[in-house]
């Protein structure tokens, strides 16, 4: 499937090159006849391409880009952008270089890692969990501080008090509280102080930061996120990884809560010195301009959380759950966890649940890296092939599968133009963004820094973030590029031997099954 989707891409390209975007050089060589049509070329071209692509060299950009946890803003990611700069110079781009921001970033304490503890009566923990994922294969997962469970740009704090579930934490689940008799404000009339609780949400069926947000909202105190086994582990205990594609017990979902796209205290200007800060109450419209934002500003402004956040696993989910008060949760509501799920508030027999979230927020280096292959015609027009680098931890599937083989196409891409006489008539900008986990704030800030020249001299963005596996072609484009997508995906080998057994003998034949 890697090489199908590789092949893919060279497809959607090799389209976009032809019908308007490239043409046949005859300066190297001697011409095309002039009676071939444009799909002929076409068809060499792409051929041409798909010869040059080699899986090894896929690998190996892989295994390079993936060596130790690499969040953005760390020394291990500016060696992951000097590996890719180094990729992209041998591979013959040109005009290599990087891009500086410095953005405000979040990071967990490494060496005290996040818990979620039940206490009794007498204050005694009676469960603590670890903060920590165990490696399951040592010998690729064991870096130092791989396993921390935590979520950027999350409030510090220790809070102690009573659960309650709040489903997927939507502001209809927040609704349907209410009308059960739960509200997370106040409810005195049914003696229900509901004000300083920990809301417990499943990931699933929206954003983590807006689950968090609309628990802040309705008066919680901390927001606990769990991955539910009704989601990420359909199969029976033991077929999860690294047996099949589910989560193991002790994994955890990490990720940001920040709602914003780019780097906060810049909103809409590139985080670089002399930008011009905007403070945006609400995010829009913008009210107050000046020179330097606080983050309790930010926090104001519900862009990061001002409460503890903190995921943990479904393991440690069964801790809470298997103890939680109250009456039954709704019918849906129920998950896989082998517990009857309750809506709380509180544990049973008085225990408490303690979170404690250690983070801070530090203002760090992230670095763009982007490369050319220059255009015969329009060389001040832009064919943009982007993907982010940065990961939680190893990055190996996200994001850099698709790093990895964009690389490798880049590489493939110049020794085409070498080895034949094609030529792309615009220029093809190779991209690895930074800290895109965080919110998009790489790629974010680029646009910010280049609005004016990419609105009248991009052309296209075509953007492979993860390769997930063997599993059926997943395409998300404007609808004018609908059929292009299609027509390549027809054209495109299944290299899947069981499927092609069954009759499906090209990626576009994946898609209706």
């Amino acid at each position: 499937m890697m090489r199908a989707y590789t092949a893919l891409l060279v497809g959607v390209l090799v389209s976009l090159f032809i019908v308007g975007l490239g043409k046949m050089q005859a300066d190297k060589g001697v011409p095309l006849p002039r009676q071939e049509s444009i799909e002929e070329i076409q068809d060499q071209i792409g051929r041409a391409l798909q010869e040059a692509i080699q899986g090894e060299n896929i690998k190996a950009n892989l295994r390079a880009l993936t060596k130790e946890p690499h969040q953005a803003g760390t020394k291990a990611n500016e060696r992951v952008a000097k590996t890719i700069e180094k990729m992209y110079k041998d591979a013959g781009l040109q005009k290599v270089h990087t891009l500086t921001y410095d953005v405000l970033l979040s990071y967990p304490d490494w060496d005290r890692p996040n818990t979620v503890s039940i206490v009794n009566r007498n204050g005694r923990a009676v469960f603590t969990s670890k903060g920590v994922s165990q490696p399951i294969l040592p010998d690729e997962q064991g870096a130092p501080h791989a396993g921390h469970q935590w979520l950027a740009y999350s409030a510090p704090g220790r809070v102690d008090g009573d659960v309650v579930y709040a489903h997927s934490g939507t502001p209809n689940d927040f609704e349907r509280l209410k009308k059960l008799g739960i509200d997370v404000t106040r409810l005195k009339k049914l003696g229900i102080d509901f004000t300083g609780k920990i809301a417990m949400m499943r990931y699933g069926e929206g954003f983590r930061g807006d689950k968090v947000a609309e628990a802040q909202a309705h008066g919680a105190r901390a927001a606990i996120l769990f991955s539910d086994p009704a989601e990420v582990a359909k199969g029976s205990r033991d077929d999860v990884y690294p047996k099949s594609v589910w989560m193991p017990p002790e994994g955890v979902q990490r990720g940001s809560i920040m709602k914003l796209t780019g780097d906060p205290p810049t909103f809409l200007y590139p985080a670089m010195p002399g930008a011009h800060l905007t403070f945006m109450p609400n995010r829009f419209p913008l009210r107050i301009k000046k020179s330097h934002i606080t983050i309790d500003e930010i926090k104001a402004d519900r862009i990061i959380p001002s409460i503890p956040a903190l995921p943990i696993s479904y393991e440690t989910a069964y801790q809470i759950l298997s103890r939680l008060n109250g009456r039954p949760v709704p019918g849906e509501w129920q998950g896989n966890v082998n517990v009857t799920y309750r809506l709380g508030p509180g544990l049973r027999d008085g225990f408490k649940t303690v979170v404690d979230v250690k983070s801070s927020l530090e203002t760090r280096h992230i670095h763009n890296v982007v490369g050319y292959i220059p255009g015969q015609d329009e060389e001040d027009r832009y064919v943009i092939l982007g993907n982010h680098f940065d990961a939680w931890v190893y990055g190996s599937i996200d994001p850099n599968s698709g790093t990895a083989i964009l690389a490798e196409v880049a590489r493939a891409m110049v020794e085409t133009t070498k080895n034949t006489t094609w030529k792309p008539a615009r220029s093809i900008m190779f991209a690895a963004w930074d800290a895109e986990e965080y919110g998009l704030l790489g790629s974010t800030e680029f646009v910010e820094e280049f609005v004016q020249q990419l609105g009248g001299r991009a052309v296209a963005y075509l953007n492979m973030d993860c390769f997930a596996g063997n599993y059926s072609l997943n395409v998300n484009t404007i609808p004018s590029m609908r059929d292009v997508a299609i027509d390549v995906a027809k054209r495109i080998p299944n290299h899947i031997e069981d499927q092609v057994h069954l009759g499906r003998k090209t990626l576009y034949d994946t898609c209706n099954y």
